[in-house]
């Protein structure tokens, strides 16, 4: 989730990138067997010898759990070519487990991908910095664990720099960077590990402000804001290497904080003349649909829920409130639900990758802080509360690899 300025918004684009998400297995699957192994549903009879071409055991098992079977929930074991378990198509090992050691694929614990070795982690920017000699506006790139602890900065470049954005395969970070003398209001967009290493800035050589990335499901594109006028801020596409620039949206506005979901992009915009929530197809021709038309307070910061269904946003309680609150709303824009009651700046939600949580940014404590609390508004807990002397923004959740 990508967070929006209303006075330095620019115009969301889309740059490829790359990026392969993938599971992984580290279970046994071959052994010296045939089909279906030592565990099938009709018993220990087997239809073959223990190095026949269906195994030493039956063809399905008892539950299948066994070191065999060629259907049940653990399946192939030693050598069988469907089975689930180590190796198998579904367990714990690869999807096809054919005979070697490990799926070829697989949705276990194992794999060509590393999916299941991925741990929740909060990537956010702090002004915050030991080492710092830009003075104020100085943010650097941290990350930490969902309760605050084992912080680490990952960045250390006395510039400005915000937004950041895991990639959903957890390998990558995307971030807005102030290139050269701090403050010149020239921002690039940056990619780099989750380490904080291999930074590369892949807007280099623009002159506009480009800020406010996030990346698409598959990690191969992000979209991002750019200024391209004092007023006319549109949706922009371009490949990862800033080539074949094209609009993605038209009209006068300022659109921004994008988060991409599926084949559609939500976004923040003032195009209609209120800030409203968007949703935008990204093959789609025209500007999308302003999901909340109807409200007429100020909506900015979408963030979909991980299950599709719900839209996280932040903005006031009526025209004349200067407080900010975090919400909830069904996908299609209706029933939103108040999560937060302060008389302070609640905003930039997004989501645990499970859902059952929001990490979001308040000044309830006196300074701006990472929060965190239940999907409903409850147990609201404080994370950076010892860092007071520093402020802290732009909170994104995922799962990255450790």
């Amino acid at each position: 989730m990508r967070k929006l300025s209303v006075l330095t918004l620019g115009a969301i684009a889309v740059v490829a990138a790359s990026g392969v998400v993938g599971c992984s297995s580290d279970d046994d699957g071959g052994g010296s067997g045939g089909a279906s192994g030592s565990g099938g549903a009709s018993g220990s009879a087997g239809t073959a010898g223990s190095g026949g071409s269906s195994g030493s055991a039956g063809s399905a098992g008892s539950a299948g759990t066994s070191s065999g079977g060629s259907a049940g929930s653990a399946g192939a074991g030693s050598g069988g070519t469907s089975g689930a378990s180590a190796g198998g198509s579904a367990g714990a090992g690869g999807s096809a487990g054919a005979a070697g050691t490990g799926g070829t694929a697989g949705t276990g614990t194992g794999g060509t991908g590393g999916g299941s070795n991925l741990v929740p982690r909060i990537v956010f920017r702090s002004s915050t910095d030991p080492t710092a000699t830009g003075g104020v506006g100085d943010f650097e790139i941290w990350s930490m664990d969902p309760d605050g602890t084992n912080r680490v900065q990952l960045t250390d470049d006395d510039i400005y720099q915000a937004s950041p954005d895991y990639s959903k395969d957890g390998t990558r970070i995307v971030y807005t960077a102030d290139v050269g003398t701090m403050g010149n209001a020239d921002n690039d967009i940056w990619v780099m590990n989750v380490d904080g290493t291999g930074k590369i800035n892949i807007t280099s050589g623009r002159t506009n402000i480009d800020s406010q990335p996030a990346f698409s499901p598959d990690g191969t594109s992000i979209a991002f804001t750019s200024r391209v006028s004092g007023t006319e801020r549109p949706i922009l596409t371009m490949s990862s290497n800033g080539s074949n620039i094209s609009p993605f949206t038209t009209g006068k506005g300022t659109a921004g904080e994008p988060d991409w979901v599926g084949d559609t992009i939500y976004y923040a915009s003032n195009s209609a003349g209120n800030w409203d929530i968007w949703a935008k197809k990204v093959t789609d021709s025209t500007n999308g649909t302003n999901l909340t038309a109807a409200n007429t307070q100020t909506q900015q910061g979408p963030a979909v829920s991980p299950d599709g269904t719900k839209i996280l946003y932040y903005g006031p309680v009526s025209d004349s409130d200067t407080d900010l609150e975090v919400w909830v709303m069904d996908i299609d824009g209706s029933n939103p639900v108040q999560l937060t009651d302060n008389s302070t700046l609640d905003r930039d939600p997004d989501w645990s990758p499970d859902g059952t949580q929001i990490v979001y940014t308040s000044d309830a404590a006196g300074t701006e802080d990472i929060w965190v609390m239940d999907a409903n508004g409850a147990n609201a807990k404080n994370l950076t509360a010892d860092l007071s002397t520093g402020v802290e923004r732009d909170a994104s959740w995922g799962m990255v690899t450790p």
